[in-house]
């Protein structure tokens, strides 16, 4: 990139410089919080705290494949007075041989634009390991995005994952960030780039470089962006092209309305669409484009997995088209997202028949927070017991169930292995005693197969339910059972036994298989067969009657079997 370019101011900056004004600040800390206006500074003193520092960071990289330093920890793992001051040495030690680093999390450490130079010069070097690294909120700014562009087009440079969210990034950092990934030159696959300045203006830059043949983005997060739907648009028009790669998508708070997702629908329709995932929570997305998108879902050419539309306006009819979709025989969605969307009874219902009869690949969906009443729990129960159902997990927190909406799902529980689902989440619905107590007979039953449930701790739940379905999880001694669980602390401390009870059972099975294979080598190595083969002694016929094996045949197997 060329070193004229407006945005890079920081090309005058020598090295020298920026490690002179480091050593001042790492001398003023070692020689006990001097004022900053001493006189005169040690270099002696100087050269130790620096030499102190570049130690501890190459010990860091060579001793660890990935490491999070968030949340100002850079500093206190370094040992130094100010964030630039260690991300200086430890990109130092990511230029070394010893480097094994391959994972690096700076996550709000305000290493601002002259540590993104540093990190830039490490990223350069081929010695430089670097898979991911993580800038998220660091007050890089335009000079800081340029700084890491041009670092990106170096050939040296292995990084396949960025996340810059929240660097106050505006227009000429966002130009120089779109020309380098497009340029052919740059081996990112995953870019976060939320709630800095991209605008509609930047949006249609990026999606050039979507576009670009040299582009291999295959993940792109660009959530609270002001793209709005003439970003959106620019956006689409590249998904849609035939060149662009992207498999997710993240385009949440954006306010891209229902023009946007009419724009994304069709792009998802087209054939030359690779995109698998789609996030648009809380872009204003009514039931116009909710339809937009069942039709491209239903049309047999769309490739999406996954559709995130939580915090929308979807709707009862956009529900209803949305479950028009799901029966469709060329629909592939296995993960539906519609948190808070106004679904309420009827949209339920509309859900519920499309999973019941088995034509729906939909493994995943969330009605939380939507309204949906008894009778929307009741058409959900007949549908998990109906056989033919694919959902492995729900979630209907939020819905004002009680223990009458309760009941039809968690009896969908006893239907075993006709009863697909895995993970239930019902908190916050005042299921009561009475539920709690029907939940806690089907968790103690051989046949429910539930692994994750979420019961909250707002469930109307009192502390002697809590026990009941505490006591219900421990005397489970069949296979299966819950393996995580959100609730109250007596249910959570259950499951958390019984977890820490199979580890160690499945520790004792491993190590007895172990020893059973150890004793087995020695008896067969022991075996009169053998030793006669190697003729070391004659044995009696009666002898190969024996047995050698016959006390391994009882395996020592713990009270239910291991997954």
């Amino acid at each position: 990139m060329s070193s004229s370019r407006p945005c890079l101011r920081l090309t005058g900056i020598s090295q020298s410089r920026v490690s002179s004004s480091v050593a001042l600040r790492l001398t003023a800390s070692a020689a006990g919080g001097r004022a900053a206006g001493a006189a005169v500074v040690s270099p002696e003193l100087a050269a130790a705290a620096r030499h102190k520092a570049r130690d501890r960071a190459a010990q860091l990289v060579k001793a660890k494949s990935s490491l999070n330093l968030d949340g100002g920890h850079l500093r206190q793992e370094l040992g130094v007075p100010t964030a630039a001051d260690g991300v200086l040495a430890l990109a130092d030690a990511l230029r070394t041989d010893v480097s094994a680093l391959r994972v690096l999390a700076l996550r709000s450490n305000d290493i601002d634009a002259v540590g993104a130079r540093a990190v830039g010069e490490a990223l350069r070097s081929s010695e430089c390991k670097l898979r991911s690294l993580s800038l998220f909120a660091n007050a890089l700014g335009e000079d800081g995005a340029c700084v890491l562009a041009d670092a990106l087009r170096c050939q040296g440079c292995a990084l396949r994952s960025l996340n810059l969210y929240q660097n106050n990034i505006s227009e000429g950092g966002v130009h120089a960030l779109a020309a380098t990934l497009g340029s052919g030159e740059c081996k990112l696959e995953s870019f976060v780039f939320g709630y800095n300045n991209l605008t509609p203006t930047g949006a249609r830059v990026l999606a050039g470089a979507l576009r670009s043949d040299g582009c291999s983005l295959r993940y792109l997060k660009l959530a609270n962006n002001g793209l709005g739907e003439e970003g959106t648009l620019a956006l689409a028009g590249a998904l849609g092209s035939g060149a662009c790669k992207l498999r997710f998508l993240t385009v949440s708070k954006n306010g891209i309305g229902d023009g946007g997702a009419c724009a994304l629908a069709e792009a998802l329709a087209s054939a030359r669409c690779s995109l698998e995932g789609l996030i648009l929570e809380d872009n204003d997305v009514g039931p116009r484009g909710a339809r937009a998108l069942a039709g491209a879902l239903g049309s047999g050419e769309c490739g999406l997995r996954a559709l995130d539309l939580a915090f929308n306006r979807v709707g009862c009819s956009g529900a209803r088209a949305l479950s028009r979709a799901l029966g469709a025989p060329g629909c592939v969605l296995d993960e539906l997202n519609l948190f808070a969307n106004g679904v309420e009874e009827a949209g339920a219902e509309a859900l519920a028949a499309a999973l019941r009869d088995g034509r729906s690949a939909l493994r995943s969906l969330s009605l939380a927070n939507n309204a949906i009443g008894v009778e929307g729990a009741e058409a959900l129960g007949d549908a998990l017991a109906g056989g033919a159902c694919a959902l492995r997990s729900l979630d209907v927190c939020s819905n004002r169930l009680g223990a009458e909406g309760a009941r039809p799902l968690i009896e969908a529980l006893r239907r075993g292995a006709e009863c697909p689902l895995r993970e239930l989440k019902i908190s916050n619905n005042r299921i009561s005693d009475s539920g709690a107590r029907r939940l806690a007979e089907v968790l103690a039953s051989d046949a429910c197969t539930l692994r994750s449930l979420t019961l909250g701790t707002g469930g109307g739940i009192n502390a002697s339910s809590a026990k009941v379905i505490a006591a219900a999880i421990s005397s489970r001694r069949g296979p299966g059972g819950l393996w995580q669980c959100q609730g109250p602390p007596a249910v959570e401390r259950a499951v958390r036994g019984r977890v820490a009870c199979r580890r160690r059972w499945a520790t004792l099975h491993v190590a007895c298989r172990l020893l059973a294979c150890h004793s087995r080598a020695v008896i067969t190595a022991n075996h009169p067969l053998r030793k006669r083969a190697r003729g070391e002694f004659e044995v009696d016929a009666d002898d190969d009657d024996e047995d050698p094996f016959a006390e391994l045949q009882r395996p020592c197997a713990p009270p239910w079997p291991i997954a």
